[in-house]
């Protein structure tokens, strides 16, 4: 299943690339977020191409029906690689949910819209499960519907830094 999300910042895409190719401003937005257990695992950047991969505890914050209760922990260890050109301001984001059963990665990319840059998301979720695979995938892109909001909320204070 694909699910597209878009999500406003009140800055230029050059402000918020220049953001989202620094490893601080995730390790930061982790932060601000309330995660636990933030590790930087990996990072590489060149002047182009960036790449960071964290791992992290965050809750699941939808309810879960009771089809899928034994396959959703009420918390969900993430390791998330997100990976940015800055020159096209498009992404690759890849995420691993240690014990889901489920693929998820999404392309992401920035445009200028009037004084505001507009990140799209576009997911791509595939469940590993025969039965209630459809279920989990929606389970999942509303669980994004809740956290996403969130994650922009948090990111702008962090957008200062970098105009």
């Amino acid at each position: 299943m694909d699910h597209v999300i878009e999500v406003r910042f009140p800055a230029s895409s050059d402000v918020v690339i220049k953001a989202f190719t620094d490893k601080d401003f995730h390790l930061n937005k982790c932060d601000a977020l309330g995660s636990t257990g933030v590790e930087l695992l990996e990072h590489e950047a060149d002047p182009d191409n960036f790449f960071v991969k964290i791992r992290r505890q965050m809750p699941v914050e939808v309810d879960v029906p009771r089809a899928l209760r034994s396959l959703v922990p009420s918390t969900v260890t993430i390791a998330h690689k997100d990976a940015w050109n800055a020159s096209t301001k498009t992404g690759f984001i890849e995420i691993e949910l240690s014990g889901l059963p489920v693929e998820l990665s999404c392309d992401a990319s920035l445009r200028d819209e009037g004084d505001e840059c507009v990140y799209r998301y576009v997911w791509h979720i595939k469940a590993k499960v025969p039965l209630v695979g459809g279920k989990l995938e929606k389970l999942l892109a509303n669980d994004m519907d809740e956290k996403i909001p969130k994650e922009t909320a948090a990111s702008i204070p962090l957008l200062d830094a970098y105009r």
